[in-house]
């Protein structure tokens, strides 16, 4: 099998940093299923929201950096919910 999975942390400020320990320089597809998950403890705060548009930032940074030409990108509700509604 020729499939290369390589996962990272895609929160952080520097993704210059990722990209250079990614060991590979050529990929066809990225799927991305990074985000921040809400929690009872953080579901009304806006740094969640904050965060999960942070790592997509970064995930087509590195997606730019490698040239990638398909990206699947998987998604769920990640706002805050500042109504109470779950």
């Amino acid at each position: 099998n020729d499939s290369n999975i390589i996962g990272c942390d895609l929160a952080v400020e520097n993704i210059e940093s990722v990209i250079e320990k990614i060991p590979i320089r050529s990929f066809d597809c990225v799927i991305n299923l990074a985000s921040v998950l809400a929690t009872s403890e953080n579901f009304r705060d806006i740094s969640l929201l904050n965060d999960n548009i942070k790592i997509t930032q970064n995930v087509i940074k590195v997606c730019e950096t490698f040239n990638v030409k398909k990206i699947i990108n998987f998604s769920c509700r990640i706002t805050p919910d500042f109504f109470g509604r779950r």
